[in-house]
């Protein structure tokens, strides 16, 4: 008889530790379900992510375009101007209107331009009458030299 309990508590035992595995694994089941949702969700969060960084780089690199484009075009602009005030003694400002050159500006833009022109019209020559090279002063405000020997040119008091 004692070795019949000792039979019964031993089932009674295998019993508990296998009803204690199977709940274990059930609940593993249930936070593996969990951690797989979060991460098909976390999956797609950063595939939209990227997409948007993509988006946004190649924004970034059109901008950069655009502006380079503007430059080269003001570049190109300045130095003919340069060339005929050395030439003709005058800017003729008929000839060098084309308006398919010129890079299209918004309201914002122009209003911006035309306050702040004034007073980096009044920067440069007083860089000029610092005694800073036209050089020095185009790599200080970080324009054209082409743009600034063109101000300055515009701003010798006529004879």
């Amino acid at each position: 008889m004692g070795t019949d309990i000792f039979s019964m508590a031993l089932d009674a035992l295998m019993v508990v530790a296998i009803t204690g595995l199977w709940v274990m694994w059930f609940l593993q089941a249930g936070q593996r379900k969990k951690v797989e949702k979060m991460l098909t969700q976390a999956s797609s969060e950063l595939q939209e992510a990227t997409q948007l960084l993509d988006q946004v780089m190649k924004d970034l690199a059109q901008q950069k375009t655009d502006n380079e484009r503007k430059k080269t075009l003001s570049n190109k602009q300045l130095n003919d101007a340069l060339s005929n005030v050395s030439k003709q003694g005058h800017l003729d400002i008929q000839s060098e209107v084309k308006p398919d050159e010129y890079p299209q500006l918004d309201d914002t833009d122009y209003k911006q331009e035309q306050r702040g022109e004034a007073a980096y019209s009044a920067q440069i020559m007083r860089l000029n009458r610092e005694g800073l090279s036209p050089e020095a002063i185009a790599e200080k405000l970080d324009v054209p030299i082409a743009q600034i020997k063109l101000m300055l040119l515009l701003q010798v008091p006529k004879v």
